[in-house]
């Protein structure tokens, strides 16, 4: 017997894949909460990713700031707290212009059965299998079966036109644990100035610093006189305080590298506080892997984590390819360089048939004109 499937139920099932917000997703894993005001605590703002066989990017950790779209600064601990009905709060430690600042932040949302819901953005517009445009950033809120703090990110930045998609969603659970169960070494203030304790509560580092902030790969950052500095764990200075500022650590491969800044140019220092890469760009981009771009002026170059490999040269730095070159472009013309520094001219592709549409994959370097890039 034929089966047989009305339209508008058809139509009622696609709305409902389709629709980023009616989306069902997982919640078992949302332990019981005993009180809403459970999650009442302070928490070490880095978390992990608790997903199973996660790509390489999401194993980096998460800020706790990231996750609720607050990108303009960063935060060791942050105090998160309910209030009433449908209020969450967000607490933190901040620097600005010099002074130390709590930083306030509210959002409202919906209690579900065991877990808190916000909506950070939530636009969608569908007119089904015709028209589709979803914007959708969505945080639930609870505790796992290990009572950290769980926090599972959904989004959904998509679209469609009959038949044609693009754009992208996911959900990713993560995990945060409170900083009574931090072990590193604590930051802490004693009459305005800051040092470091173990978590006994031992003095490791005394107050001498204006500010200072947790450690990450044996370095932390300090305030001493308004300008920042490396030390390591037992106190040494890595890097002076000289610096406007210096980033967290990139650390989306390794080793892990700073931005640092001085009068309003950039470099990039490593973990014992060596400068690498010049104090003396306008911009420093990327990181994925080994690579950065650099930009003085209207010109490119590349660093990596070890070293300059081109200084800013070139009118504009393309893709690295898993053959080990950079296309790059200088007075309208295409070259590649490679890790080492040396550029090359580019072998042309081969002529084409007028019947052959077969695409030409990859650019070749003629290595007979190797020389180093200037």
């Amino acid at each position: 017997m034929a089966v047989r499937i009305k339209i508008p139920a058809l139509l009622t099932l696609f709305m409902l894949v389709s629709c980023g917000t009616l989306s069902i997703h997982k919640t078992s894993d949302f332990k019981k909460l005993s009180s809403r005001y459970q999650l009442n605590k302070v928490y070490y703002s880095e978390g992990e990713n608790s997903k199973k066989n996660i790509m390489e990017w999401q194993m980096h950790s998460i800020s706790l700031l990231r996750l609720f779209n607050i990108y303009d600064h960063d935060a060791d601990f942050i105090s998160l707290y309910f209030e009433g009905e449908n209020k969450l709060l967000l607490d933190y430690i901040i620097i600005q212009e010099g002074v130390v600042t709590v930083k306030h932040e509210e959002f409202t949302g919906k209690w579900k059965k065991n877990f808190f819901e916000v909506y950070l953005s939530k636009k969608q517009f569908f007119i089904p299998l015709l028209y589709g445009r979803f914007d959708i950033d969505r945080l639930r809120i609870g505790v796992n079966d290990k009572g950290n703090l769980f926090i599972r990110n959904f989004y959904d930045r998509s679209g469609y036109i009959t038949g044609f998609a693009a754009g992208n969603s996911a959900e990713n659970p993560y995990y945060f644990i409170t900083q009574q169960q931090y072990t590193g070494l604590m930051p802490y203030n004693d009459n305005g100035l800051w040092g470091y304790k173990n978590n006994e509560g031992k003095i490791i580092i005394a107050p001498q610093y204006n500010f200072a902030r947790t450690f990450e790969y044996d370095a932390a950052r300090v305030i001493l006189n308004g300008k920042w500095g490396l030390i390591d764990t037992l106190g040494a200075v890595l890097a002076a305080p000289q610096y406007d500022s210096i980033s967290k650590p990139n650390a989306m491969s390794l080793p892990p590298v700073y931005v640092v800044s001085k009068n309003n140019k950039l470099g990039l220092a490593d973990a014992k506080g060596k400068i690498i890469c010049a104090v003396q760009y306008d911009e420093i981009s990327g990181g994925y892997k080994n690579y950065f771009s650099t930009k003085l002026g209207d010109k490119y170059g590349i660093a990596s984590r070890q070293k300059t490999i081109v200084p800013a040269l070139y009118d504009r730095v393309g893709i690295y390819d898993d053959k080990g070159f950079f296309t790059v472009f200088k007075n309208k013309k295409e070259y590649l360089v490679d890790t080492l520094g040396y550029e090359y001219d580019i072998i042309p592709p081969p002529k084409r048939r007028f019947i052959d549409f077969s695409p030409y994959y990859g650019k070749v370097p003629d290595i007979s004109t190797r020389r180093i890039a200037n």
